[in-house]
């Protein structure tokens, strides 16, 4: 693999290939290893296995701050007041 890298690498100093053709070609081999890795070793790019899930956690609280948009009419018309007194 790192031959491939070195080749591409030693193309775009001759001129024959521009840095976005190696780009294109680095994103294929890349795609190639972790199909291979997925579908002979049966684990993911991150190691965790086909079948393994990530650990989750959730944390819920209250809101205690007051909404942003009243949310009913009074609420609506005491905000009015509130700025024509500005």
């Amino acid at each position: 693999m790192q031959g491939l890298v070195q080749q591409a690498l030693r193309s775009v100093g001759s001129g024959c290939a521009t840095q976005t053709d190696v780009d294109f070609v680095w994103q294929d081999v890349q795609s190639m290893v972790i199909r291979d890795m997925m579908t002979k070793d049966n684990l993911r790019a991150d190691g965790r296995g086909l079948i393994d899930s990530r650990p989750a956690s959730y944390q819920v609280t209250a809101l205690t701050t007051p909404p942003l948009f009243p949310t009913t009419c009074s609420a609506l018309l005491a905000m009015c007041l509130r700025f024509a007194e500005i």
